[in-house]
């Protein structure tokens, strides 16, 4: 009889280890070399920004920062590695060496985390090639995308795709083909997986507004995708901003979490405190209307938020790093991380109590 309970609490030991893991996200890196750049930049915008990245990475401080997610990986023992886009600079004066760019940028961070699968997504960096007006595809799909479908074990695969580990749906969001395809899929995803304990979307774009300076620029189909979202209490994990933050919406449908993480190397301060700069919705609001000259469009904009009641908004100082992602049946928490400490700066809770955890 003392064999049988032994055996019953191993099975029920090894279930529960099995329910909860956790996982790394990496924010935007934009992976940058001289060598993929024979051309000036086109603007003294792009200009500033090639300087930006190649001090980054050129000085060390972009590997810095995926040292210490590196380093964290190694006591942690994560999952799997997901980064949220805009992982490289792109700029690139030909297609040709966009995709070289792709090829040494998902080597580059693949080798600080040995043995562990890599999930990117397209940021608007990806997609932009020198001499395009609009985004460029191509490369991506010939040098981003296999990788990307190397490391799922599938066939090679253009736009948007899932993952499923144990009970979780990771619906992870190419912003950069046309917003019906990109309804469609997220729909589908969701409606095949109706049993998943926790729904994550992964995007490089925002689904909510988070962005002082561009507040608008979301996710294509973003009213429909929140919807679709909150019906299932959806976290979601973006970049984009260079400029972490949280925040919890709920409405009729359901909560929304959003986190944003950035782990840019020029902003990699390790011995600086973080804070948290602005800790309403309503505060961000009023200061985001002093960053626009269009009062009238930004805040008809902000209007279609007053739906929503806002359970939590933090915007964070500019400290970039990672996150560590925990997932039990009790609930998803963020560890966020800008130091090499091994202990995060804050942790905040994304959601708690899991649909089929209780």
């Amino acid at each position: 009889m003392k064999n049988f309970f032994t055996a019953l609490l191993t099975l029920c030991c090894i279930s529960l280890f099995a329910d909860a893991y956790n996982f790394i996200a990496l924010g935007d890196i934009h992976f940058d070399g001289a060598q993929y750049h024979k051309l000036p930049p086109q603007t003294a915008g792009r200009q500033k920004e090639r300087q930006r990245n190649l001090s980054m990475w050129e000085s060390g401080k972009s590997a810095a920062v995926l040292s210490a997610a590196a380093a964290q990986a190694k006591s942690s023992k994560p999952a799997f590695v997901v980064q949220l886009g805009d992982f490289t600079q792109g700029d690139c004066d030909t297609p040709e060496l966009q995709e070289q760019m792709f090829a040494d940028g998902f080597a580059k961070v693949k080798s600080f985390f040995p043995g562990l699968k890599l999930f990117p997504v397209k940021g608007n960096h990806d997609v932009r090639v020198t001499g395009f007006k609009r985004s460029c595809n191509t490369p991506a799909a010939k040098a981003f995308m296999p990788l990307i479908a190397k490391e799922l074990g599938r066939e090679n695969f253009i736009g948007s795709y899932t993952v499923k580990h144990g009970k979780d749906l990771f619906i992870c969001f190419d912003n950069f083909y046309d917003a019906k395809t990109g309804l469609a899929f997220i729909r589908k995803a969701l409606k095949e997986n109706k049993d998943a304990r926790y729904v994550f979307f992964i995007t490089h774009i925002p689904v909510l507004p988070c962005s002082l300076s561009v507040s608008e620029w979301l996710v294509q189909g973003n009213r429909i995708i929140a919807d679709m979202l909150a019906k299932r209490n959806a976290i979601i994990l973006t970049a984009h901003t260079h400029h972490p933050s949280y925040l919890s919406f709920s409405d009729k449908n359901g909560t929304l979490s959003q986190l944003v993480v950035s782990s840019m190397g020029s902003e990699w301060k390790p011995g600086e405190s973080p804070a948290i700069q602005i800790d309403s919705f309503e505060e961000f609001t009023k200061a985001a209307m002093k960053k626009t000259k269009n009062i009238e469009k930004r805040s008809s904009f902000f209007k279609r938020y007053e739906k929503y009641t806002v359970n939590k908004f933090n915007l964070f100082s500019s400290n970039s790093g990672f996150a560590v992602i925990r997932v039990d049946d009790n609930a998803v928490t963020a560890e966020l991380h800008t130091g090499v400490s091994g202990k995060p700066w804050t942790t905040v809770t994304l959601l708690k109590n899991a649909k089929n955890g209780k």
